[in-house]
């Protein structure tokens, strides 16, 4: 004959919490309180006694009745409070707040849980959505010669010029800067590459004051300069990039520029639409659940100061740029609401879409693309699975295709871009 089993019922339900009465029938409070009895018998080493052998009447002596019960209590609580989550179909996002009922190691016990969850929400309605989404400039020749001229960088040499050599438009120098090196090609049109013309090795540099980027503060000193020797744009230049002519390098730039544009273009308008969908839903949210995620992100930024080649403390660089803690937490704490919502949403529209790809699925496409892009479909299918990137590509992949389909269902308008 089998034994009764807890009962899981929820007994008040609000928009992120919920409220659980668990009840326990008699003879699953006996098992808790006998294993217990049993724990620390194996655990207790008395004189006189064998472990495991020791009387409960002695353990009641040593330890007191109440000890037990309230281990057994604690065990129904943790073990019975995670079923009643699996049973109930819930998604706590905080540890649960317990109330005790009345105990007795021989009668049926009872005892409530509230969980902050996360909310149910609907998907709100879809047709008749119109969305304004920022033009993009179409692809014109002068996009098409620099891409041009970068293949032009990618087959050139560099060859070093003499210590005393001038620095001239298009030359390539290694600078130091503080602790870090890098290669700058100098371009007489930005304020670093004006501050280097004309200068050689060992020449003080004159850093422009206003516009300065981070990377252009402090002392910059030249190590290096390189002339660039670019091959002609010609055919066999193409034939070097794995093309037949340049006319065929020109046209696969062409198509990969608009394919570029076209692809930036889905981005915004997948970005548009979710932000008109959230802007449009209400969606309650746990406050332990967004506060506790402002608080990791405030830990990661102090993580990230710590470590820098100058460390300093948070509240230091908040002072430097005339900010509070409070402010930065209040910064935050909008961008992780933002971010839950958008997230909640997300899988509502694609629970409702259906467009989740089983593995089968996922691998044929991945296979596929791999194969076009001239890899090896089976090791890109292993190395991305190996990085543990797999459960997010998948989700990736059904957020496109569920906003996708939802975009053939809304107007969407291209603004022109307002000239500042």
């Amino acid at each position: 004959m089998t034994s009764p089993e807890p009962n899981y019922e929820i007994t008040a339900r609000r928009d992120t919490e919920v409220d659980v009465r668990v009840t326990v029938p008699r003879e699953v409070v006996r098992a808790a309180v006998e294993a217990v009895y049993a724990r620390y018998a194996r655990g207790a080493r008395v004189p006189g006694f064998r472990r495991g052998r020791i009387p409960r009447e002695y353990l009641e002596s040593r330890f007191g009745t109440e000890q037990f019960a309230a281990e057994a209590r604690a065990d129904l609580h943790e073990e019975l409070f995670r079923k009643a989550v699996r049973e109930l179909d819930l998604r706590p996002v905080a540890a649960p707040t317990i109330a005790p009922g009345s105990w007795s190691a021989e009668s049926e016990y009872a005892f409530d849980v509230t969980l902050s969850v996360l909310p149910r929400i609907e998907a709100p309605p879809v047709d008749g959505i119109e969305i304004r989404v920022e033009e993009l400039p179409s692809i014109t020749e002068q996009n098409v010669q620099q891409a041009l001229e970068q293949v032009r960088w990618e087959f050139g040499k560099l060859i070093d010029k003499a210590r005393d050599a001038r620095i001239a438009e298009g030359d390539v120098v290694r600078l130091r800067c503080d602790d870090n090196e890098g290669q700058l090609r100098v371009d007489a049109a930005d304020p670093l590459g004006a501050a280097l013309m004309g200068k050689a090795i060992g020449d003080p540099i004159t850093l422009p004051e206003e516009g300065q980027a981070e990377e252009e503060s402090g002392n910059v000193e030249i190590l290096a300069i390189a002339e660039a020797q670019l091959p002609s744009l010609d055919d066999e230049l193409a034939r070097d990039a794995g093309h037949p002519s340049l006319d065929a390098l020109r046209e696969h730039i062409e198509s990969a520029l608009r394919a570029a544009r076209d692809g930036r273009l889905r981005e915004l308008r997948r970005a548009k639409l979710l932000e008109t969908l959230v802007g449009r839903s209400a969606i309650p949210l746990p406050e332990t659940l967004t506060e506790e995620l402002v608080a990791q992100e405030i830990d990661e930024i102090r993580e990230q100061l710590a470590s820098q080649s100058s460390p300093q403390s948070l509240e230091a660089a908040l002072a430097s740029q005339g900010e509070s803690l409070e402010a930065l937490a209040d910064r935050l704490r909008a961008s992780v609401e933002t971010r839950i919502r958008r997230d909640l949403l997300l899988d509502v529209l694609i629970r409702d879409g259906g467009h989740l790809l089983d593995d089968a699925r996922l691998e044929e496409e991945v296979r596929a693309e791999a194969e076009a892009a001239g890899e090896n479909p089976l090791r890109t299918v292993a190395q991305i699975k190996a990085e543990g990137r797999w459960e997010e590509l998948r989700r990736a992949r059904a957020i496109a295709e569920t906003l996708d389909e939802l975009l053939e269902r809304v107007t969407v308008i291209e603004v022109v871009k307002e000239e500042k």
